[in-house]
């Protein structure tokens, strides 16, 4: 069976995607790790997962969710679409504005059980903004990516990439620790504004509408538990992990070593992720066609397994020189970098699936 050509295309914008959104996240930890010491490094870090945590919760899960709708219903009814668009963004906010306040409100317990400085009003009012910016321009991800669309996601991902490094180290300077943080949330926000451009641009002849049937409700529904059970399981052990590595070591050292590693194999998941978030998009659209679908689906197993061996390999031999970018003192997380990468095996096995 002959694979249609904008596949190929697509996965190398995705590649451009994800080399600079992801990427700048690297740069900028490079960056911070050679500026700042490891305690503070440590403590930035620990609020990133903090960070992630809540969006994995917020955010639903809703990049796939709506890769997978999106990518069926493209070619169908538009009013069923913009009924499925529209119940993407009620729920999101349904699930966020109650959430986020919650942790505003209740901010100085949470700051109690989870750290050792206390936040300004402030600090968490940007850390909320954050949150609700990001489990949005998740959901326009997904949108773009159902599209096909990962030319636009690839220009956009540029300008966020460029911004989140740049915005980082020019308000760090201005404002010291939480200028970091302004500067995520500046990156964030211009992602927001370019992402929403594009998806507008696709569904400006779209009405917004609640004409979606209870079975495609239950659907979605029954797609999104998965992705939260998953991000509850995850997420939340990751970041009380990481609490109970501050409480034993006094500090956020051990959590900077943690980190970096961490870093490293989820740079190592960006192309089996990029290769297999693209073929989704094409499996979900080809459902019907039994033949190309299982021709897709044995491809993308055999390129994506040969694939981790191959990176796994190169960071169990090059760990120790990659590592020392970050700094000598870093070189005492080889050991947490090779285990991490063997389970970067299991990760991409159970993905495929």
């Amino acid at each position: 069976m002959k694979i249609d050509k904008s596949y190929f295309y697509n996965i190398i914008y995705y590649f451009v995607a994800i080399f600079f959104s992801q990427g700048s996240t690297f740069f900028a930890g490079i960056l911070l790790a050679n500026t700042l010491d490891v305690s503070t490094y440590g403590r930035f870090t620990y609020l990133l997962i903090f960070i992630n945590t809540f969006i994995s919760l917020t955010g639903l899960g809703l990049t796939s969710v709506a890769n997978r709708f999106v990518s069926e219903l493209k070619d169908e009814s538009k009013e069923k679409l913009s009924g499925v668009l529209t119940f993407f963004t009620k729920s999101l906010l349904f699930i966020n504005i109650p959430l986020l306040l919650i942790l505003f409100i209740f901010n100085n317990v949470i700051n109690d059980y989870f750290f050792t400085e206390p936040m300004s009003y402030g600090f968490w009012f940007i850390l909320i903004l954050i949150i609700l910016l990001t489990s949005f321009n998740n959901l326009f991800i997904g949108t773009l990516q159902g599209f096909l669309k990962y030319k636009e996601l690839a220009i956009t991902s540029c300008i966020y990439g460029i911004s989140y490094v740049l915005g980082i180290y020019y308000f760090s300077i201005l404002f010291g620790f939480i200028g970091i943080f302004i500067g995520i949330l500046t990156a964030s926000a211009i992602f927001y504004i370019f992402l929403l451009y594009f998806v507008h641009k696709k569904i400006n002849s779209f009405t917004f509408n609640n004409k979606i049937a209870s079975a495609d409700k239950i659907g979605i529904i029954n797609y999104i538990i998965p992705n939260l059970l998953i991000s509850f399981l995850t997420m939340p052990t990751l970041l009380i992990t990481q609490k109970y590595l501050s409480s034993i070591s006094g500090g956020y050292n051990e959590i900077a070593l943690f980190n970096v590693a961490f870093t490293l194999v989820n740079l190592a998941a960006i192309i089996p992720s990029l290769i297999n978030t693209v073929v989704s998009s094409y499996l979900f659209s080809q459902t019907k066609n039994n033949n190309l679908f299982n021709s897709i689906f044995r491809n993308n197993q055999i390129g994506l397994y040969t694939i981790v061996v191959l990176e796994i390999s190169l960071l169990l031999v090059a760990g120790r020189f990659i590592l020392n970018i970050y700094g000598n003192i870093y070189q005492e997380a080889y050991n947490i970098l090779a285990i991490l990468s063997l389970s970067l095996l299991f990760d991409i096995i159970s993905n495929t699936y």
